[in-house]
């Protein structure tokens, strides 16, 4: 999961351990809304001038795309970003 801040930075988010909580919740046929997930940040990711608007992992590939108010789109991999 990725999310875009108003701090020009753009950040990679793990969800590796919300992924597993929610299968075992679906076999249980609990809600989801009784529990709280905490996520850990994998990466943050520098380079535009100004507020990030939107940030989006493309569907099957590792590849994100981000825009800014500084008007400019970057591509960044997912893999190779630290």
């Amino acid at each position: 999961m990725t999310s875009a801040s108003q701090d020009k930075t753009v950040r990679l988010w793990d969800l590796n351990r919300f992924i597993k909580f929610q299968i075992i919740l679906i076999k249980k046929k609990k809600e989801m809304q009784n529990f709280y997930f905490s996520f850990r940040c994998r990466t943050v990711m520098r380079g535009h001038q100004d507020s990030v608007h939107s940030a989006e992992l493309l569907m099957f590939s590792n590849i994100i795309l981000s825009s800014s108010v500084d008007k400019t789109l970057m591509l960044w991999d997912a893999r190779t970003v630290n």
